[in-house]
């Protein structure tokens, strides 16, 4: 009796542009118009500088900002970026993979802002 040869499962093909590159399969849903303004670096400075908004004006590409570690309503500590009416994308910290949340039942948030384009 001899063994029986089990297949491998072959690893599924992913297409790659003519540069070795993966490309994606359909478009992002989030599509943000390019804008012609600077964001400072931190998020004190980004909250100083941005044009403020109120809740329930927020809009895809509106950054949400928090008190975050060190921060405090007038000197937020965080900013993500708001994706639609509930989530956000959030990033931690470097080296922390970049997840989607609901900002919608935070109590630390300090409040919105709009870039200017």
């Amino acid at each position: 009796m001899g063994r029986r040869r089990t297949r491998r499962p072959q690893p599924r093909h992913r297409p790659r542009s003519e540069h070795g590159r993966l490309r994606l399969l359909r478009p992002h849903p989030l599509r943000l118009a390019p804008s012609r303004s600077r964001l400072p670096r931190t998020a004190a400075e980004q909250w100083h500088a941005l044009h403020h908004i109120g809740p329930g004006y927020q809009a895809p590409g509106d950054l949400v900002s928090f008190q975050g570690s060190g921060g405090s309503p007038n000197h937020p500590g965080h900013v993500d970026l708001v994706l639609d009416t509930n989530r956000m994308i959030e990033t931690l910290r470097t080296g922390l993979r970049v997840r989607i949340s609901r900002y919608t039942t935070r109590q630390d948030i300090t409040g919105y802002a709009r870039p200017r384009s």
